[in-house]
């Protein structure tokens, strides 16, 4: 299922346009209404020099389920934290909400709050060890309507996770503050990445062999300090250092295969 181009672009502008923590939670809210979701919930977990109790939880949930969350310790025994130090890949409730003791309690306890009857956590790891978890959540309980909800939404909010996680980092710390500015070659590189060109055809282009393309981006995710490509475009945007307007290209184009090939596990 294609992405909509004109939702995510909206819910990107919303978040790039935000000059404060407050602005982003802000934010969040519109871009919930946007998916139809119950709730969005950027949790980070880990952002090396800044002290847990200064970590910045953006929910869209009643602060009352925020407070019972931090009051009785559940990021103990939450299933989707543990799991998500072990994955990549988005995560869907359904595989975990049995899965022990502890995490039939944890289900319970946000059934209790009415969260949602499914969700789908996106795991967010940086290269400088940052960690974060996004969730979304929907009180669709039927099977068919879930899995069109994450055929329709999640690959665009698994985009939406990482450009939020990037401005949250600006905000908290300077993205990229060690990063020195790209070379000409791989700021050409990484712009045609962004606007969702392959190696190849990115070679073409500039007249270069494949393997100079490749070692331009290398550089350019080295020098940005990200863990993957589709992150040093995130930053390079989020810093100002390539063109904004074609993250919804390179994101979609990004998560592609990535998704034909999930959707098999999680739905």
């Amino acid at each position: 299922m294609q992405p909509n181009e004109a939702r995510l672009d909206r819910a990107v502008d919303l978040i790039s346009s935000s000059t404060s923590i407050d602005a982003l939670q802000a934010a969040l809210f519109e871009i919930r209404d946007l998916y139809c979701a119950a709730h969005l919930d950027y949790h980070p977990l880990h952002i090396n020099n800044v002290a847990r109790t200064n970590l910045p939880i953006l929910s869209t949930t009643d602060r009352a389920w925020i407070s019972h969350y931090q009051r009785h310790e559940f990021v103990r025994i939450d299933p989707m934290v543990s799991t998500s130090r072990k994955t990549v890949l988005p995560i869907d409730w359904q595989l975990l909400v049995d899965s022990t003791k502890e995490s039939r309690f944890y289900f319970s306890e946000m059934r209790r709050f009415d969260i949602g009857s499914n969700g789908i956590g996106i795991p967010i790891n940086g290269a400088q060890g940052d960690r974060a978890i996004f969730t979304v959540t929907s009180h669709v309980s039927d099977c068919g309507r879930w899995e069109m909800f994450i055929r329709r939404c999640v690959p665009e909010l698994v985009v939406v996770g990482r450009y939020l996680h990037e401005y949250v980092m600006k905000f908290i710390v300077p993205v990229g503050a060690n990063a020195g500015p790209l070379s000409r070659q791989e700021h050409n590189c990484l712009q045609l990445f962004a606007d969702g060109h392959d190696a190849a055809a990115i070679a073409d282009m500039l007249k270069l062999s494949i393997h100079t393309v490749r070692m331009h981006l290398r550089r350019s995710q080295r020098r940005l300090g990200a863990a993957s490509r589709p992150e040093a475009v995130a930053i390079a945007l989020v810093q100002g250092f390539i063109k904004r307007t074609s993250l919804v290209v390179a994101a979609t184009a990004a998560c592609a295969n990535f998704w034909s090939d999930l959707l098999a596990i999680l739905v």
